[in-house]
């Protein structure tokens, strides 16, 4: 790995395979994001790919977690002027294409993970940082032209930018983007939800998440679990014909797994207990010499592709935006090689401790250590400091006891016995419809209010909208509440 400099850039070459291909990295991701902004990065670079003239490249752009990539393979030259294309269109959105890409959006209904990883940060995650994963992007909240041109403006630049190439930096490649300042890793806000535990209803296949070290290593765990699943469930049993991984990172340390399995809901019951055993063996029991021995094996081989030079440089790039550090390709292998079977088991056994298990049905028999939480609901919190707007006595849908406290500290909402709510800055999205307000909690807890429910609602409203302007949006009372 050769590293060197580009206009600011940072940038990290190999020699690889011809034909030659470029990759401009942003650390500007969905965890980047916020709740109101949710799908900006990826209309971003929508807007970006827009401009680029018709060509013979083989090139595309993707958004992931972390990262937002330009990338193109053929002659020289020809990368060398997407490259150009790529860093003009970012300093000037075609903001004309705004309300087309926003339909196209729509229609590629994109995403930047699988959905049973989506499901699996929506039910262990609040909506900020990479919980963002979790929530869908919905047309009633589709970020603005001013959230686009903010968001290129502080996360396209070279100090936030990293360019990977599989050969030397061609002599007439210039990078001419803004200076800039480097994007933090937002933080990491975990729902109160408790694990071990099962939801049933809610997904239509089997999914399995745990917490995992955000080590390349730690995959030899994951790698062998999904290699034992399939086994059993498809090769053994016939009940699915694809296991699936996804992995995000949550902090500099930790990060979050999701594993699932196709297959006919009938045989869902079967399934899961065919997944639960694996990962409990593997925890009890470790991996065998011979299973330990081929996931190394495979590691070695993949590094020494070069059809994967790309692929490695992209990683170690995105380590550096994130860490300040690259890992060489023997680092990575002398680290793989390292792991033990006391470790892998190890990595299980945390696996079962922060397991979620999603499932079509309810088991008949139950997962062993593991709790039904399908009916688990946020627990309540303190009301907040502030004025109370009580419930009005001719109100009948609502709840008896609602009750609403807001304040110059935040707000909190009482209603069946549970209060949700925080503080202002903790109200990280409302869809505001005449007389009604829904609110979007960071800690994942989220609820509706009409100004007809309560006393002096029409002040509560005015409150409320006083102290959020910045994470609101107009919708519509159906929208809001997921009707349409």
């Amino acid at each position: 790995m050769q590293p060197t400099e580009v206009d600011g850039v940072p940038t990290f070459w190999e020699q690889g395979p011809e034909p030659f291909s470029a990759t401009l990295i942003f650390f500007a991701g969905d965890r980047h994001e916020t709740f109101r902004t949710r799908g900006v990065a990826h209309l971003v670079e929508h807007l970006v790919m827009s401009t680029l003239p018709r060509d013979h490249l083989d090139k595309n752009a993707s958004v992931d977690v972390d990262a937002m990539r330009f990338y193109a393979t053929g002659p020289r030259d020809e990368v060398v002027a997407f490259l150009h294309g790529v860093c003009r269109a970012l300093t000037s959105l075609p903001l004309d294409r705004l309300e087309r890409e926003l339909k196209v959006l729509a229609a590629e209904d994109g995403r930047s993970c699988e959905p049973h990883l989506g499901w699996a940060h929506a039910v262990r995650s609040g909506p900020v940082g990479p919980g963002l994963l979790g929530e869908l992007q919905r047309e009633d909240r589709a970020p603005s032209a001013q959230h686009a041109i903010e968001f290129a403006r502080t996360h396209c630049v070279a100090a936030n930018a990293a360019l990977v190439l599989s050969g030397p930096v061609p002599e007439d490649l210039h990078l001419d983007l803004p200076k800039g300042t480097r994007a933090a890793d937002t933080a990491w806000r975990p729902s109160p939800f408790e694990t071990p535990g099962l939801i049933a209803g809610q997904i239509p296949v089997v999914a399995l998440s745990y917490l995992q070290p955000r080590l390349h290593e730690a995959l030899t765990m994951t790698h062998i679990l999904v290699q034992r699943i399939e086994d059993e469930a498809r090769h053994n049993l016939g009940l699915t014909y694809e296991v699936s991984d996804d992995a995000s990172g949550l902090t500099p340390d930790l990060g979050l797994v999701s594993i699932s399995t196709d297959g006919a809901e009938e045989d869902s019951d079967e399934i899961v207990h065919v997944v639960w055993s694996a990962l409990t063996d593997l925890a009890a029991n470790g991996p065998g010499e011979e299973e330990l021995a081929h996931e190394k094996a495979g590691f070695t081989a993949f590094l020494a592709d070069p059809r994967a030079t790309m692929a490695v440089l992209e990683v170690e790039a995105i380590r550096f935006l994130r860490e300040g550090r690259v890992r060489t390709r023997a680092e990575l292998r002398d680290a793989y090689d390292a792991v033990t079977a006391d470790q892998v088991r190890e990595w299980a056994r945390a696996a079962m401790e922060s397991a979620v298990v999603g499932v079509p049905e309810l088991p008949k028999l139950p997962l062993p250590g593991v709790v039904d939480r399908t009916d688990w609901e946020f627990p309540s919190r303190a009301p907040i400091a502030g004025q109370v707007f009580k419930r009005r006595l001719t109100a009948v849908v609502p709840p008896r006891d609602l009750a609403v406290h807001a304040g110059d500290e935040g707000i909190t909402v009482t209603a069946a016995g549970t209060t949700i709510g925080g503080t202002w800055a903790e109200v990280v999205g409302v869809g505001r419809a005449d007389g009604f307000r829904f609110l979007h909690f960071a800690d994942g807890a989220s609820g509706p209010l009409w100004a007809k429910h309560v006393k002096d609602g029409g002040r509560l409203l005015a409150l409320i909208d006083e102290h959020t302007s910045g994470v609101a949006w107009e919708t519509t009372v159906d929208a809001a509440l997921d009707l349409d």
